[in-house]
């Protein structure tokens, strides 16, 4: 895969990036041993550590060590958390494991004064509006809690989980975020940036990045408020 990526950008000028992930149900080792990897390809286009998997009975702080490996050498993480399992799984991601981001959340409305503690740290959320439908983590499109976490103030991004097994592309997601969530052009201009800027890129990497994007995401809101 890094290598065809190479190629990608070399050939035809499209970026991409690895975030290498580990499962909850597999040993804590062996999720070290992927974070060592991790670590190890830095210089190969692996930019984050990732814990995954189903969360009840399979607490992330068991995998504390390889998240703790991962930081140690300025790798970025994330951690799936608050789907299959309560709010509490959330906050252990974040203080047990030390996750820069987190991945579904959508039972973190459950602890209040988490939500608050996210929404003033500016921790981003990655949302899988279709992934989360299909998994029933929530029971319609028009019950997910992203508008909710938007309007309280939360760094959300749209995220398919991923496009195979769902069946959706990213822009299905937005698609979704607008018919079902009443989402304007605006506040969905507003998610596209907090993407670009919660990416796990070297600080030099996002400055090009955001150059690049954000006028034509800025120039998008604007024509759709005239």
């Amino acid at each position: 895969p890094l290598r065809g990526l190479r190629r990608a950008e070399r050939d035809h000028g499209i970026v991409g990036r690895v975030i290498i992930c580990a499962l909850r149900n597999l040993p804590s080792s062996t999720s070290l041993e992927l974070a060592r990897l991790a670590v190890d390809c830095r210089s190969e286009g692996v930019v984050g550590f990732d814990l995954a998997g189903g969360e009840m009975g399979n607490p992330a702080s068991a995998h504390a060590a390889a998240f703790r490996h991962a930081l140690e050498h300025g790798m970025q993480c994330t951690c799936h958390a608050g789907e299959g399992d309560g709010a509490h799984s959330v906050r252990e991601a974040l203080y047990a494991c030390g996750a820069h981001r987190i991945g579904h959340a959508t039972r973190l409305s459950e602890d209040p004064e988490l939500v608050e503690e996210v929404a003033r740290k500016r921790i981003p959320l990655e949302i899988c509006l279709t992934s989360n439908v299909q998994t029933r983590a929530t029971e319609s499109y028009e019950a997910h809690p992203l508008r909710e976490y938007f309007d309280q103030g939360i760094a959300v991004v749209l995220n398919t989980d991923n496009r195979l097994m769902s069946g959706v592309t990213l822009t299905d997601e937005y698609v979704r975020a607008s018919e079902h969530l009443d989402f304007s052009i605006a506040e969905l201009c507003t998610i596209a940036r907090t993407g670009f800027e919660s990416a796990f890129l070297p600080d030099d990497e996002r400055v090009r990045l955001l150059a690049r994007v954000l006028p034509e995401i800025d120039a998008i809101a604007a024509e759709r408020e005239e």
